[in-house]
């Protein structure tokens, strides 16, 4: 369980009704050092490219698969979001084997073209890089980056820290909700439109359920049914742009993320 304390001292950092601008944030020393000694706020480090591949290669094993899947549905019912993206993290790493940097620019070649239906960014190299950012939006959606091997390194790393949840009834019963809600919405509906759907169907808040939906379509359970559809509109959407409701989900993705459901 993350320290309620820690937790209050990095979001009043980044959050107050809204994101603090760069040069007002601030954190008193002993509040960072508590938060630090929490494992929930950092110094920035530098990784590079090559580091953070070798740093996955460890959780890309098919058993820790269902162990992100499991508590990815104990977070449903408690809304436990430090439990929730791991699930994407791990999909999003699934393919990238060990290999050297790739590509004449700032973001790898092999890292983007390890799946066919999702990008994965990956810089040659990240400098100071501020994983504070990363653990605020971590545990206040359940994640933002999801293409970034940065964020992935970081949520895995952690993640693996975390003491195995089980679902229960309840949890499971959620997500076959879930489920329910995906299969029923109509073909045309957008990942916007399945947010307000899973509204009455899900605790939680609109931010939260759309972390979840681009979740889902990071961990290809959301599959959109082309590559060449337009994405939703007017919108930032990763993973989930190109899905509509006529997609439905991936029942084999589902059953390998997911078996005991």
């Amino acid at each position: 369980m993350v320290d309620a304390r820690a937790k209050r001292i990095l979001f009043r950092t980044y959050w107050s009704h809204g994101w603090i601008e760069d040069d007002e944030r601030s954190t008193p020393p002993d509040d960072l050092a508590y938060a630090m000694a929490q494992g929930v706020m950092f110094d920035p480090v530098s990784w590079s490219h090559d580091e953070s591949v070798e740093a996955v290669q460890a959780f890309r094993e098919r058993s820790f698969a269902q162990r992100v899947g499991a508590v990815f549905v104990a977070s449903l019912s408690s809304r436990r979001l430090d439990l929730r993206s791991a699930l994407a993290s791990w999909s999003m790493i699934e393919h990238v084997a060990s290999h050297p940097y790739v590509g004449a620019g700032h973001a790898c070649n092999t890292c983007r073209d390890a799946r066919p239906d999702a990008e994965l960014v990956a810089w040659r190299t990240s400098p100071d890089l501020d994983l504070n950012v990363l653990s605020f939006e971590r545990l206040k959606w359940g994640g933002v980056r999801h293409d970034q091997l940065d964020y992935a390194r970081f949520d895995l790393e952690r993640f693996a820290l975390t003491e195995p949840v089980l679902p229960t009834p309840t949890d499971r019963d959620l997500f076959r909700t879930v489920l329910d809600t995906i299969s029923a919405v109509p073909e045309t509906t957008t990942a916007g439109g399945l947010v307000r759907a899973l509204k009455p169907a899900l605790p939680g808040t609109a931010a939260e359920h759309r972390a979840l939906v681009e979740i889902l379509g990071a961990s290809g359970v959301l599959r959109p049914g082309g590559p060449d559809r337009p994405e939703h509109a007017r919108s930032d959407w990763g993973a989930s742009g190109q899905w509509r409701g006529g997609d439905r989900y991936d029942e084999q993705r589902v059953h390998l993320l997911l078996p005991a459901l």
